[in-house]
């Protein structure tokens, strides 16, 4: 049976190829996966282009968003090469159509005009993905509602209008050198986002969203999201890679284990529930650092350019002006507002206040040395040591410890020095005994 389809024809180097729409019923009725087509098992190894579809990524994250997301679903165009392309495929233009063709254009509408018209596949093409071949699987699944064995999809729900819809694809002759080289061209050069940057649009991952919603909290312009740190020159407060972690951190501390390992799946998109029950606990606890922690207040009282130099300046002379040292912050107030300190948040607040946080000569060899901060002040902060530095400023806070506990940080904060230093080390003093 032949399909005619609005398109417009446009060229690259020396590929042709055509900017159309089919229904998604159409689309997945018309194109195959590449081991479905004819003779795919006897191609050579350097035929064999095609990643092999992960079918539980289809099952558990694109299907699902197809189905649910019914009033903001979309994604980009797929690349298809179309087999039998000389014999299947007619392009007919505007400019063929006599009423067209007649009709008073000017040059330029003209010019417009040969580009754009009707494509007609005929009934014996046969189309594979070159690019596009999940989100092709993932319409396929939403809309049977059946996964690649024929079950049933649990917690699907499927939606008619879906099949209806338009959706973009990109056709190309199917030439097997060419095709091979499309796809390896489209995947290699297309660069992949940072770790970082997939924060910002990733809704499946209820960590980024809470990330997402605590960085528009303290001013989208203050957290940097392309990287997870922050250079002497960067005008922002924290990173979004940072805020991810302080995010998880604080609902992995407020929820009970169950919950947390449920939303910690990574096959499963969070409801609307679970993200409205963390984003509760997280911006209360968010919102009490930021007003009460006073060089977080202070680096964050002016979001405008006017407060950049502020900023700056707070990060070259205070440790927390550093994104990793404000997750250390973090998961040492969960400690000491947790079993067993139980500290009340202003009086936590408070003792984290007025930590020696200052990059001065006696802070750095007497406190963070080693832990924190390799060097002088000139130094530099260390990453590695996240868990250690948590422990430290807890401790220094005034958390509860038990006797093993207390010997334990000791040996552990010990254990970061040469030996032949340790004999005159200790771990710093308490706030209480400032």
């Amino acid at each position: 049976m032949a399909h005619t389809l609005p398109a417009m024809k446009g060229r690259m180097g020396d590929t042709e190829y055509y900017l159309l729409s089919l229904k998604a019923s159409e689309l997945v009725t018309l194109v195959r996966e590449p081991k479905n087509m004819p003779g795919w098992d006897d191609e050579k190894i350097e035929e064999i282009y095609q990643r092999k579809i992960n079918y539980t990524r289809v099952r558990n994250q694109i299907a699902p968003y197809l189905a649910s997301h019914k009033t903001s679903r979309f994604f980009g165009a797929l690349i298809v090469a179309a087999f039998n392309f000389d014999e299947n495929v007619h392009f007919t233009s505007l400019m063929d159509l006599p009423a067209v063709a007649e009709s008073k254009l000017t040059p330029e509408q003209k010019e417009a005009g040969s580009k754009i018209g009707m494509l007609t596949l005929g009934g014996g093409v046969m189309m594979v993905p070159l690019d596009g071949q999940h989100r092709l699987k993932a319409l396929d699944f939403a809309i049977r509602g059946k996964d690649e064995a024929g079950k049933d999809i649990p917690g699907i729900d499927v939606d008619p209008a879906l099949a209806n819809e338009d959706i973009s694809v990109i056709l190309v002759a199917y030439r097997p050198d060419k095709a091979r080289q499309i796809f390896t061209r489209v995947n290699r050069y297309a660069r992949r986002p940072t770790t970082s940057e997939t924060y910002v649009t990733d809704d499946d991952d209820i960590f980024a969203i809470l990330a997402r919603r605590v960085a528009n909290d303290i001013g989208g312009r203050l957290v940097k999201y392309t990287q997870p740190s922050l250079t002497s020159r960067d005008p922002e407060f924290t990173t979004l890679a940072i805020l991810h972690a302080c995010c998880r951190a604080i609902v992995e501390h407020s929820f009970p284990v169950e919950f947390t390992n449920r939303i910690r799946k990574t096959d499963e998109i969070p409801s609307q529930n679970m993200v409205d029950a963390c984003e509760k606990k997280v911006l209360e606890v968010w919102n009490r650092i930021l007003k009460k922690i006073h060089i977080f207040s202070d680096a964050t009282a002016d979001r405008s350019e006017e407060g950049d130099a502020l900023r700056k300046e707070i990060r070259n002379k205070n440790l927390l002006g550093k994104p990793v040292v404000q997750e250390c912050l973090v998961s040492a107030y969960l400690a000491l507002v947790g079993s067993p300190t139980r500290m009340k948040w202003e009086t936590a607040c408070q003792r984290l206040s007025r930590i020696p946080w200052e990059i001065n000569p006696e802070n750095v060899s007497q406190v963070w040395q080693n832990v924190l901060w390799l060097g002088g002040v000139d130094g530099k902060i260390i990453t590695k040591n996240r868990a250690m530095g948590s422990r430290l400023i807890s401790y220094m806070a005034g958390e509860a410890l038990t006797s093993d506990e207390l010997e334990s940080l000791r040996t552990d904060y010990l254990a970061l020095f040469p030996e032949e230093q340790r004999s005159a080390r200790k771990l710093p003093s308490r706030v209480d005994d400032l």
